[in-house]
């Protein structure tokens, strides 16, 4: 969405929308998903991994389609929230069946490689704003939002043949299938001693889960005898951070911030945008070799350290002005990112299910953790669209 909002072509056929009201546009795809995070909070244990995913990227299809054909800004608030309830499904799930087909000691590697994946996303969707940039009509910003159809289409064709979640499987007693996945997922025999091991441990999980009164809602908030309310305030708190970091500000309004704040012209700032996201993903091969190695408080401290050195500067250097300084605000916007990945990006999600909560928890812990997440993105990008307009008296010449 970033890479449009400065279009011409979009403000007109939008009525030249106000940066308060961009903000709420912008905004509205992550309203919708905290209500898609809250759908899953109710029903995720209803159904498997897999169903829920390829729902979820069937709103996002027809969430696209209405944006894609939007005259109005009610059509295309619709449209954002339909696509942001099927990404809060998609996105709450994930981690957790990614969690559960992993093996402990490859886990944090796999998350990793898999927000890799999501950032190639956001390459693909900023070069795409650039490759659009010289036409004249609405296809500049009607065919960026329809291509997310096509990645639906393709993630349709590919999710019927996934494994399902060994772990739900066993959860709703699918016990022969749950030991056929994790021998497929293990590359083991279903009857090797490494399946066995681990389907007991799947079950005795389930069945401590079960008897526990530990294992209810209202456990969340208690100490439970294992500190449930400290680790989930914990977690919660992680996913808050990681909004609060900025990071996602950077990916919407990318554009939008290096021509209103630091003052390039839109050929420089979809430039700008488009290598920002492809260091994005660069750095983000960093956690694949280190994130199993290190200490997760170790790089926790380290990108928050990194991270508040770099927006400090970054702000400090675009409130002076100047050609050069807007530059050197923008190289600490690159080296953001890369603080970012390594300390937080796939750390925040690896320490919610590896564990902190302990077995007694991993039906209610792991749902409310993404709902802060989505919770705390919604506010962040509604104001960040005025906030970086009303920050452009000390940007540079375009």
């Amino acid at each position: 969405m970033g890479g449009v909002t400065t279009l011409k072509t979009f403000e007109s056929t939008f009525d030249h929308p106000n940066p308060s009201l961009l903000g709420f546009l912008v905004a509205s795809y992550e309203v919708g998903a905290l209500f898609g995070a809250l759908l899953i909070f109710i029903l995720g244990d209803r159904f498997g991994r897999r169903m829920i995913n390829m729902a979820g990227v069937t709103v996002i299809s027809i969430g696209g389609t209405i944006q894609a054909s939007s005259f109005g800004v009610a059509q295309s608030l619709v449209g954002r929230m339909v696509s942001g309830i099927g990404l809060g499904m998609t996105t709450s799930v994930i981690p957790i069946w990614l969690a559960e087909c992993t093996s402990p000691k490859s886990r944090g590697r796999m998350i990793s490689i898999q927000l890799s994946h999501l950032i190639l996303g956001l390459i693909l969707a900023n070069w795409t704003d650039y490759g659009v940039s010289t036409y004249t009509s609405s296809i500049q910003w009607r065919l960026p939002c329809a291509l997310q159809i096509a990645i639906c289409i393709v993630c349709l064709c590919i999710l019927p043949w996934l494994p399902e979640s060994p772990r739900w499987l066993a959860k709703v007693n699918r016990m022969d299938e749950a030991r056929r996945n994790l021998a497929a997922l293990r590359g083991e025999a279903t009857t090797s001693t490494e399946v066995n091991r681990e389907m007991h441990e799947i079950h005795f999980a389930l069945t401590s889960e079960a008897e526990s009164t530990a294992s209810s809602w209202t456990a969340l908030f208690k100490n439970a005898g294992i500190g449930a309310w400290s680790r989930v305030v914990v977690a919660m708190a992680a996913n808050a951070g990681q909004q609060l970091t900025g990071s996602n500000i950077i990916s919407s309004f990318g554009p939008y911030i290096f021509q209103t704040s630091i003052g390039m012209s839109r050929h420089e700032a979809l430039l700008v945008s488009g290598g920002l996201q492809v260091w994005f993903f660069l750095s983000s091969l960093i956690p694949w070799f280190i994130i199993d190695r290190v200490g997760r408080r170790k790089l926790f401290l380290f990108g928050s350290a990194g991270m508040a050195v770099c927006m400090t500067l970054s702000g400090v250097f675009v409130g002076i002005g100047g050609k050069n300084l807007g530059y050197a605000a923008t190289v600490f916007m690159y080296l953001f990112y890369t603080f970012f990945t390594t300390g937080w990006q796939a750390n925040m999600w690896i320490c919610k299910f590896g564990p902190p909560n302990p077995f007694l928890l991993p039906a209610c812990g792991p749902k409310v953790d993404p709902k802060t997440h989505q919770n705390s993105s919604p506010s962040i990008s509604a104001n960040a669209a005025p906030l970086s307009l009303s920050s452009s008296n000390g940007s540079l010449p375009s």
